[in-house]
């Protein structure tokens, strides 16, 4: 029995893991781009290089550094300079690109410092130069440059609180471009005249590119009022720093400028791939293990505790009448669950729904639910999620471990660090968004 459920882990483990690698970033790299004869192919564009005075390499996110690590291996000597920004711990070798780590997700004053370097170097670029720009997940903490009378610390306050609250990632980013100098398509208008092919790796549901990194190359659909509608759906009116309400409030009654409505010439967009990248890995490596494959979702969104009711009837539907499938099975799913905090414990949202999904499990025989961030950080935690099955709240309680005093107090990192279960893959070097899978064995 032990054995049994031993393996039936690992190989949860083992999908999870083969899942991070279907979107490596230089793997990404290497099958978007092509290089010959002094042509730059991405997609059906083409980039004669010999017309361009200087090439240069900017980006920001988790994936970035790897992102320039590819395109270092492409472009060679092509490559003039340039700089990216990642999160600590991201950092890889580079010869023509300066990198430098930040703090995510409440940016610091590395990551002020690091934007304001690269807003100085994009100020020497000329009409006649070719910007690569790498973009991902994290770029919204790691590029950092307040509108005037906003400080680093009104940021730091806007993000910890629009993190705890129960905001979706696209209304964080509405407040987040508005409160910036870069996002919101400004950094695509600080480029022009400059040509800009910005790579951008989705952690986005949808793929919808001004949310992503918050829409540093794009034209934003969000407005001011969209960002004061925001504060009072969430009641952040006397959370948030008088210096932010304040020039929102300016910017609706039109005396600062809004973000970027229209994009500049020579500004081209592509993503190189998403959350469906892996989760469709998932489709082909399943069969293989004797599992059948459902993608069910790769846009799951909602509080996490509701969340983990659904896919708990999910599991209890395959189990009693074998749909929407039968065992031996994997049900694929992704996206990204929120969590409004309640607690004064530790976690990140794939842990609290791991958690959660072990109550409502319990004493489910051959059933393993994983669930894991793509970029190895859950939260403001150094692991990527958990991975439970229908024992682990029995063995736990063996420990004098209760898995519900954890999850009435969102402590569920500790939980883990004494029950065991923790996901700790390490930096990935990659992002896109949370990958869910469950595993039901006959």
């Amino acid at each position: 029995m032990y054995e049994k459920r031993e393996k039936q882990i690992a190989l949860a483990k083992e999908l999870y893991y083969k899942a991070l690698e279907s979107i490596n970033p230089t793997k990404l790299i290497s099958q978007k781009l092509s290089y010959e004869a002094g042509n730059l192919r991405v997609n059906s564009l083409n980039f004669p290089l010999d017309s361009y005075k200087k090439i240069y390499i900017i980006g920001a996110g988790k994936a970035s550094g790897a992102m320039a690590k590819a395109i270092e291996e492409i472009l060679g000597d092509r490559i003039s300079g340039g700089m990216v920004i990642v999160k600590d711990g991201y950092s890889v070798p580079l010869s023509k690109i300066s990198i430098y780590e930040a703090s995510h997700p409440i940016p610091d004053s590395r990551g002020l410092k690091a934007t304001k370097l690269m807003l100085n170097l994009i100020n020497n670029f000329e009409e006649e130069d070719l910007v690569i720009n790498l973009i991902g997940g994290g770029g919204s903490a790691l590029l950092i440059a307040p509108p005037e009378g906003v400080t680093l610390g009104d940021i730091q306050i806007l993000t910890s609180t629009l993190l705890s609250c129960g905001a979706s990632i696209e209304e964080i980013n509405t407040l987040r471009k508005h409160l910036s100098r870069v996002k919101g398509g400004l950094l695509a208008q600080k480029i022009y005249p400059a040509t800009s092919l910005n790579l951008i790796l989705s952690d986005v549901l949808g793929d919808k590119l001004s949310f992503i990194a918050s829409g540093p190359t794009v034209e934003d659909p969000t407005t001011f009022k969209d960002c004061l509608e925001i504060i009072y759906k969430y009641n952040l009116i006397e959370k948030l720093p008088t210096s932010i309400i304040s020039y929102i409030k300016k910017g609706v009654a039109g005396k600062v400028p809004e973000t970027l409505k229209t994009p500049p010439p020579k500004t081209f967009n592509i993503i190189i791939g998403n959350l469906h990248t892996a989760l469709e890995r998932l489709v082909e490596i399943l069969p293989q293990e004797g599992l059948a494959p459902l993608l069910l979702t790769g846009f799951l969104e909602g509080e996490v505790n509701e969340v983990a009711y659904v896919l708990a009837s999910i599991i209890k539907e395959v189990k009693r009448y074998n749909l929407p499938l039968p065992p031996p099975c994997g049900i694929i799913l992704g996206g990204e669950p929120t969590v409004t905090i309640k607690g004064k414990g530790k976690g990140g949202r794939n842990q609290h729904l791991a958690l959660a999904m072990s109550i409502l499990i319990d004493g489910m025989e051959d059933v393993v639910f994983l669930s894991g961030a793509s970029d190895g950080t859950d939260g403001p935690t150094e692991v990527a999620g958990a991975i439970v099955d229908g024992n682990t709240v029995s063995e736990a309680l063996k420990a004098g471990i209760s898995a519900k005093t954890y999850l009435e107090n969102y402590d569920s990192y500790n939980f883990f660090a004494r029950a065991g279960g923790h996901l700790k893959p390490g930096p990935t070097f990659t992002n896109v968004n949370d990958i869910i899978l469950i595993l039901i064995f006959k």
